[in-house]
């Protein structure tokens, strides 16, 4: 199934959220033309729980699982691709709220002059109070001519110490640069990058044993969420 629009907010679930998203999901494909998403194309409540596995693709503010807002997100994740020219991320595409214990696994491909990242496109884009921590991805990402390319954030315009224990993977990325966690600044704080190999060695440093968990016959041996376990 297929989600269509142009000049809107499009989502798999819904269009824009100022309530909550609970222990939802989608596995729909939204191609649209605004702030688009896998699970709502804005948020402005709260996304719990929930997941997405579909593609994301076309102009504006394009995310797996959110593609624009502010509100939070917390213990979700998303695995579908994400393509197209604008904010790419591939859990959000432009955020200014706050992100916890998430992550994103689908491949962002962005066109010439976009914001592309692993997790988010553009982090604090109105310089409002906003944080990310203790989330992660490991799809490949990758950008046209102009664009600022991060492992993690495309883009940062967050507050310093607005991001905490957050990781890219190195190798499944294709952003091998260690300082390259943000496209827009080296060495950004809070954002580190790991291999594979540790990745699926440990839980990285920050994450609650209560909340994630790793065995090797789950998600490849990545982290998962314990309350929100990856489908097959």
């Amino acid at each position: 199934m297929t989600a269509h629009g142009k000049g809107i907010s499009l989502g798999g679930l819904v269009g824009w959220n100022d309530g909550t998203i609970d222990h939802s999901y989608t596995a729909i494909t939204v191609k649209g033309g605004g702030a688009d998403g896998g699970v709502s194309g804005i948020n402005d409540g709260l996304v719990n729980a929930s997941y997405a596995t579909g593609a994301v693709s076309s102009t504006g503010w394009l995310g797996g699982l959110v593609g624009s807002g502010g509100g939070t997100i917390s213990g979700s994740y998303a695995t579908g691709s994400v393509k197209g020219r604008g904010y790419l991320g591939g859990l959000v595409g432009i955020f200014d709220g706050t992100i916890d214990n998430s992550y994103a696994t689908g491949a962002v491909t962005g066109g010439t002059n976009s914001d592309v990242g692993g997790l988010v496109g553009e982090n604090g884009f109105q310089n409002e109070p906003d944080f990310i921590g203790d989330s992660y991805s490991t799809g490949p990402v990758t950008g046209g001519a102009g664009s600022d390319i991060g492992g993690l954030i495309g883009y940062d315009v967050s507050q310093p110490g607005s991001v905490a224990d957050s990781y890219w993977d190195i190798d499944t990325s294709g952003i091998t640069n260690l300082g390259q966690g943000a496209g827009n600044i080296a060495n950004d704080p809070g954002i580190t990058g790991l291999t594979t190999a540790q990745f699926q060695a440990a839980l990285p440093q920050g994450f609650d044993p209560k909340v994630w968990a790793e065995k090797t016959n789950v998600d490849d041996g990545f982290p998962y969420l314990i309350a929100n376990k990856p489908v097959k």
